[in-house]
C-alpha cells in the first residue's frame, strides 16, 4: 500500500504548491484581481480529482 500512496502524496503536494504559487500570480495582475482567484479556487478541486484519477488508473 505505502508503495502506492508515495506517488499519490507527492502529486498531491506538487498540485497544492502549484496552486499556491499560481494564487500568488494571479494576485499580482492587475487585470484579474479576485475574480482571477475565485476561479482558481473553484477549478482547483476539480484539478485534483482529475489528478486523482489518473493516478488511480
Amino acid at each position: 500500500m505505502a508503495k502506492y500512496a508515495v506517488p499519490c502524496v507527492i502529486s498531491l503536494l506538487t498540485a497544492a504548491f502549484y496552486n499556491i504559487v499560481d494564487q500568488i500570480f494571479i494576485a499580482n495582475a492587475a487585470y484579474l484581481g479576485s475574480c482571477g482567484n475565485a476561479a482558481n479556487t473553484v477549478v482547483f478541486p476539480l484539478t485534483v480529482v482529475a489528478l486523482d484519477v489518473a493516478v488511480m488508473i
